[in-house]
């Protein structure tokens, strides 16, 4: 939702305003996996405890990947990543709505 006015001094009543929709946006959520295999032998033999550093690496590697999905965002703001208008993340002509909250904030 968009388009609400600056709000009224109050006077004894409230004015009420209406939404205004906004963009449609399509979220598609990506979902990642993966595994590991250990036999069962070399688990139940593990006397240095191996299979846990094993196990704490390969956890390391989805904060790896939430890590880098995340920070796609920001290196690809000048280029791929739009934004629910269409454009890129960093653009040049702003659109009409951010036009306006950029003269509201600065006055």
């Amino acid at each position: 939702t968009s388009g609400y006015d600056d709000w009224s001094e109050f006077t004894g009543t409230v004015v009420y305003q209406s939404a205004s929709q906004g963009y449609d946006t399509t979220a598609t959520h990506v979902e990642f996996a993966s595994g590991i295999q250990v036999e069962r032998k070399l688990f139940d033999d593990d006397q240095y405890n191996i299979m846990d550093r094993v196990s704490r690496d390969f956890a390391a590697g989805i904060k790896q990947t939430v890590e880098s999905q995340f920070a796609n965002v920001l290196n690809n703001a000048f280029t791929t990543t739009t934004t629910i208008d269409g454009v890129s993340l960093q653009h040049s002509s702003p659109t009409p709505w951010w036009g306006d909250l950029l003269k509201q904030v600065r006055n």
